[in-house]
């Protein structure tokens, strides 16, 4: 007899989700009880993109099986990715409760938080999936970030700068992926000090930013521009957001959308002149 739940893991091992799904639904109409099979059907609908039948699937899974966390975890990523943000959060409180030890899930919770404009409740969730994985700069760098979306300017200048002092102190830059994260902070901090009134440390930390990006440029690996398309994208609708348009303008160039980077330079410039040019000399020139 086919054991029809060992035959769908073998088939999702090799991307045959149709398979997998026809032999998952197979396996649960010989036990109606199996639980795993529930979940590994949710896990590929989700994956597919079909979130209402996947979180069908992880309920009857966790009926069948009430305390297990990973249900609770996939349920809850799949219902935020389904817009139910309320429900994703009763998913992670759900799963922290039975396993409080994951990092991840601390993180995840707070990231929904800070979506739907709980910035306290982020913060102490970041905070929380810090405890067990110090030091998490990615974690600090998002604490920060939300501090200055929450208006607490000097906490977010405070720990952006943490973020960059462990990644020169640690020795982790001269790593594109890294520099990344010292470039978006330097520049974030810049912003926070603008909007806490510091206009001179605002120009100071966003010229050194750019002077960064510019040094680093032509020496660094596809991840990083990807990386700050995904992340900086975000910030150019700040105040002083002509940094943000020169890395995005320089990170398209680099992966070869031209037209594209070329006006977000030049718009970057234009955006530098009418900020800057009243109280400071303008510096440099942009480089491709």
């Amino acid at each position: 007899m086919i054991d029809y739940k060992l035959s769908g893991i073998d088939k999702l091992q090799t991307s045959d989700c149709y398979g997998a799904i026809n032999d998952f639904t197979k396996a649960i109409e010989v036990n109606p009880e199996d639980y795993i099979s529930y979940f590994n059907r949710g896990y590929i609908k989700a994956w597919r993109g079909h979130y209402e039948e996947a979180i069908h699937d992880y309920e009857i899974a966790l009926e069948l099986s009430p305390d297990d966390y990973i249900i609770y975890k996939n349920l809850a990523f799949v219902k935020s990715k389904f817009g139910d943000d309320l429900g994703a959060i009763n998913a992670f409180t759900k799963a922290i409760e039975l396993y409080g030890k994951d990092e991840v899930l601390y993180y995840d919770l707070g990231y929904i938080k800070e979506r739907i404009g709980d910035f306290e409740g982020a913060i102490q969730d970041y905070k929380k999936s810090i405890e067990f994985k110090p030091f998490s700069f990615t974690t600090q760098q998002k604490i920060a970030f939300v501090k200055e979306k929450a208006g607490d300017y000097e906490g977010a200048i405070h720990d952006f700068t943490l973020v960059m002092d462990y990644l020169i102190n640690g020795n982790h830059l001269g790593l594109g992926r890294l520099n990344a994260f010292y470039h978006y902070s330097l520049y974030m901090r810049g912003v926070a000090k603008s909007k806490s009134g510091n206009t001179r440390g605002a120009y100071e930390d966003m010229k050194n930013a750019y002077n960064c990006l510019v040094d680093d440029c032509n020496n660094t690996d596809e991840y990083i521009y990807n990386y700050l398309l995904e992340n900086i994208i975000d910030c150019v609708n700040c105040d002083c957001n002509f940094i943000s348009l020169y890395l995005r303008g320089v990170s398209k160039y680099k992966l070869e959308d031209i037209s594209s980077a070329y006006e977000d330079v030049k718009n970057a410039y234009d955006c530098l002149e009418s900020n800057f040019r009243k109280e400071f000399k303008i510096w440099g020139g942009f480089i491709y």
